[in-house]
């Protein structure tokens, strides 16, 4: 027998089920009914929740309890049951408080590696930065050193070619403000 042949046999022992109760009883059948509705449960759960309640009666009286000794075996079991609640509470926030706290870490690890790669990357820039502003910096004092050596040397070889007596022209150095070029720096 199929899985769908077996769900149809099942729904049609419920359906005959239902069938001989409204027939042979509809006092109890209008309030199977109406119990359904308020509950919104199906007819054959209500059914099935009597007949266990049924049953757990019929052992109760059957085994000889009391009123009382039923009623404190219940209170015994709620009370184990509040523990165990208790319990499953507990260790569900200890292992939700753990996995948080696990997931705080990892986060913090990958702050920390992100944070030192960014620290590592800025250190190459600036020292790149830094290269390049000395470069220029050097470039910029040779470019003024030899204009404030230049005159001094026109000079020194104008004097020196004077005492040899060799007549040269007389040049007369003006050192010229040019414009500020940007120099390329490798």
């Amino acid at each position: 027998m199929s899985e769908k042949e077996k769900k149809k046999r099942q729904v049609l022992d419920i359906g005959r089920l239902e069938g001989t109760l409204s027939r042979s009883s509809p006092e109890l059948y209008s309030y199977l009914e109406k119990e359904s509705l308020l509950t919104g449960r199906k007819k054959h759960e209500i059914i099935e929740e009597a007949l266990s309640r049924l049953i757990l009666e019929r052992e109760v009286v059957a085994s000889g309890l009391t009123m009382e000794q039923l009623l404190a075996a219940w209170d015994i079991k709620d009370r184990i049951d509040r523990m165990a609640m208790d319990k499953m509470v507990r260790f569900g926030l200890d292992f939700i408080r753990g996995f948080l706290i696990n997931v705080g870490d990892m986060i913090s690890a990958i702050q920390m590696s992100r944070e030192e790669q960014m620290a590592k990357i800025l250190e190459e820039e600036k020292k790149k930065d830094i290269d390049y502003q000395m470069k220029r910096t050097q470039a910029e004092i040779i470019g003024q050193v030899m204009n404030v050596m230049l005159p001094l040397i026109l000079n020194t070889l104008q004097t020196v070619y004077k005492a040899q007596g060799i007549n040269i022209p007389v040049v007369e150095s003006k050192v010229e403000k040019k414009e500020e070029m940007e120099l390329e720096v490798v």
